[in-house]
């Protein structure tokens, strides 16, 4: 349990660091606290971790609620995720419909 305990720790100063993959181990870290030590709210702990993701534009926030369950319906901070997304797709694709020159902002 320590050693978990260390790693969610690990984990967590990563994606502080903007290591992406940080955030989906935390979740998966919490969900084997989990199973051996079942104390507090996991889901809350996961709801907090990907509404962290979900603010720093971590654009698999969502997943990180939906693999565990949580429904992700009416939380601002993943509308606002979803059309920051779907900006960049519109300018991937201008981009790539223009040749090699970036679109104007």
């Amino acid at each position: 349990m320590s050693a978990l305990r260390q790693a969610l720790g690990h984990y967590s100063r990563a994606a502080e660091g903007g290591v992406d993959e940080g955030y989906r181990k935390q979740v998966e870290i919490l969900g084997k606290i989990n199973e051996l030590d079942r104390v507090g709210d996991l889901q809350e702990r996961i709801v907090s971790i990907a509404t962290g993701a979900a603010r720093k534009n971590y654009i698999h926030a969502g997943n990180l609620l939906k693999a565990s369950g949580i429904n992700i319906d009416g939380r601002i901070e993943f509308l606002e995720l979803e059309q920051c997304v779907d900006s960049y797709k519109n300018y991937l694709k201008a981009v790539l419909r223009e040749g090699s020159k970036c679109p104007s902002f």
